[in-house]
Order: structure tokens, then C-alpha cells, then sequence
């Protein structure tokens, strides 16, 4: 007969209360699951049995709960609010950019209300499907780009652009526009 090896056990209810020691492996009962333990967390660290594994990685994103914790191996995570509804873009300041970034990335920037991206070697604005405001016309042409009329919030053009408007244009109290050197601005 070979050897058996019998671990300690307990039910969820007795994990919840026992503290193992560096490196212990227990058995929950209740779970029909190991867990590991450091020493220090009440009720160890529980692992995932293999037929768990593709139970999880087969639901969709909504049907998973996650409280307290995290899935390893899963990062950044853009949170929406359903299958065929609208992502949650990760959002902040000018200053809370990245301080690495990567070309590709995506943002809303809070001090600029507006998206934007990063190109690889700076931050520009992300347009709308047919540029700035573009309106459809008739037919579905895209002919029309469209503009507020009033500057509400200071704005600086980004350096090595240019930029255009359809004016008259209003630049609120303590609204600036800035143009960098070399930059051109103009209104039509």
C-alpha cells in the first residue's frame, strides 16, 4: 500500500478563524479546495480548483465579482456598464498623465474636457467621428465642422500644430487660448 499524507482540515467557518503558519497548507471542506497560508492572514489564502478555472474565464465580465481582491494577471481593467453600452475611460487631470506613457493610450482629461491620446511623444486631443463637432448634412455628407463659439475653459494648442476656428469667437474672463511659438491659430 502506498503512503498516505493526510493535511490538516476544516470547514469555511473554521479557516475564517485560524491563523496558519508560514507556508501551511490546509484543506477547506466546505470548498473541497486548498489553502495556503503566511503566518499572518486569518484564514489563508484559498486556491482556485482547476474546475473552477474554466468557469470563471468562460463567463462574461459582469457576471464576475471581484471584492477585496484582484485577479492576477489582469490589469487595468475598463470597466463598462453593459455588453453593448459604454466603457468608463480612465480619467484625471493633466498632471495624473502617466508619467511613462505608451502610444496608444486613451484618456479623458478633466482639466481640458475632452479625450485624449498619446501619440508616442506627446498628448494630442482625440476628435469626434467626422472632426470637432462635424454635423452630417443631407445625404450623409460629412461637409460640416462644426465649433463653439465661445472659449470657456484656457486652452493651449499643442506645440509643432496649428489650429483653425469658425469665428466670431469669445474668450471668457479668465479664459486663455496659448499659442506656442511657431504655432498658427486662425480664425475664418
Amino acid at each position: 500500500m502506498s503512503t498516505q499524507l493526510q493535511l490538516r482540515r476544516g470547514t469555511t467557518s473554521d479557516h475564517s478563524t485560524f491563523t496558519g503558519a508560514v507556508g501551511e497548507i490546509t484543506v477547506d471542506t466546505d470548498k473541497d479546495t486548498v489553502v495556503v497560508h503566511d503566518g499572518s492572514t486569518v484564514g489563508g489564502h484559498p486556491l482556485v480548483k482547476e474546475s473552477s478555472v474554466g468557469t470563471l474565464a468562460s463567463q462574461d465580465a459582469d457576471d464576475v465579482a471581484i471584492t477585496g481582491g484582484s485577479i492576477t494577471g489582469v490589469d487595468n481593467v475598463v470597466p463598462q456598464d453593459s455588453p453593448s453600452g459604454a466603457a468608463q475611460m480612465p480619467s484625471g487631470t493633466s498632471a495624473e498623465r502617466p508619467a511613462s506613457p505608451s502610444a496608444g493610450m486613451l484618456r479623458w482629461n478633466e482639466d481640458d474636457t475632452q479625450f485624449e491620446g498619446y501619440d508616442g511623444s506627446g498628448w494630442t486631443e482625440i476628435a469626434g467621428g467626422g472632426g470637432g463637432g462635424g454635423a452630417t448634412g443631407a445625404g450623409g455628407d460629412q461637409v460640416f465642422w462644426e465649433n463653439d463659439q465661445t472659449v470657456t475653459t484656457s486652452y493651449t494648442l499643442t506645440a509643432g500644430k496649428n489650429a483653425f476656428s469658425a469665428g466670431p469667437i469669445s474668450i471668457d474672463v479668465g479664459a486663455t487660448v496659448t499659442i506656442p511659438s511657431g504655432a498658427v491659430w486662425t480664425v475664418i
